[in-house]
């Protein structure tokens, strides 16, 4: 449509580098400090996959509070998301991931 034509018309694009928060954290944080005291994670719906990395690669015993408002709300199977997260935490015996901050 004429309409949806002129409103694409108004937006730039950009090409950006996407990196992964675990590395991020390893090479520039935890490098230096050693300790991260907290992580407030709030990234609309990129938590699952955030989280289940700081946890498959052992970065979650790195930081003392992890606090996480989650969306599963933005998706169809948010539900089974948020209950794989949840049974996933459980079966690694961690206490410090929060999952209800908001």
């Amino acid at each position: 449509s004429t309409f949806l034509n002129r409103w694409k018309k108004n937006f730039t694009t950009y090409k950006v580098e996407v990196v992964r928060l675990v590395d991020e954290l390893r090479k520039n944080i935890l490098f230096k400090h050693k300790k991260i005291h907290l992580l407030q994670i709030d990234i609309e719906g990129a938590e699952f996959d955030v989280i289940t990395d700081l946890i498959r690669e052992g970065l979650y015993k790195d930081i003392k509070y992890i606090v996480c408002e989650t969306h599963e709300r933005f998706f169809k199977d948010g539900k089974q998301k948020i209950k794989a997260l949840k049974k996933l935490i459980i079966e690694h015996k961690i206490d410090n991931i929060f999952l209800d901050w908001n």
